[in-house]
């Protein structure tokens, strides 16, 4: 945090919480006399190309999920191969690429890249409209009824479908094949 905002901060932090109850005043009274504050936003970024040129963004700075997306890990991991399986179709298979890999050959990698993994994060980063609003409540009625859901969706008759439902990063198409040079 920039430390020109950070009285601005605190006492935006200060209006927003005040009267909330229980160690909200003690919480907000060490906010403004810490000398170690950090605070940020939540937001997602939805990018129309992780690429130009020779350059790709991977991973959260392509496509963050944000916590509410999750699948970060999962995406990360996928990206990875994806990249590497699209640079390796086009360097090793293709034979001017060998011997040019500054060629058209590492752009047409990173467009099938790109091409691959679209579908995949266009879908973790459709969040349903509400979901952010049930999730992170703005009322004591609203955290009670999280609290209910979370209780009933954890529960053993419905922990298996809870674990359907919120599988994420998920996909039948399967992954490019992987070549390897000999």
């Amino acid at each position: 945090m920039d430390s020109r905002d950070r009285s601005a901060v605190v006492a935006a932090l200060a209006r927003r919480y005040a009267g909330v109850g229980w160690e909200t005043d003690r919480v907000l009274a060490g906010f403004a006399t810490t000398d170690d504050l950090y605070v940020d936003r939540l937001t997602q970024i939805r990018m129309p190309s992780w690429r130009r040129g020779r350059v790709a963004l991977v991973g959260d700075a392509a496509w963050c999920v944000t916590p509410m997306g999750d699948g970060g890990a999962s995406l990360a991991l996928t990206s990875g191969y994806v990249l590497a399986a699209s640079l390796a179709a086009q360097l090793f298979d293709d034979t001017a690429a060998r011997d040019d890999t500054s060629s058209a050959s590492v752009k047409r990698a990173l467009a099938a890249f790109d091409d691959w993994m679209r579908p995949l994060v266009d879908d973790v980063q459709g969040i349903p409209s509400g979901v952010v609003r049930f999730a992170y409540p703005r009322s004591r009625v609203g955290l009670a009824a999280r609290w209910a859901v979370d209780a009933l969706l954890l529960s053993t008759p419905l922990r298996s479908l809870a674990a359907r439902v919120t599988r994420v990063a998920d996909t039948d198409r399967p992954l490019p094949p992987l070549t390897v040079a000999s």
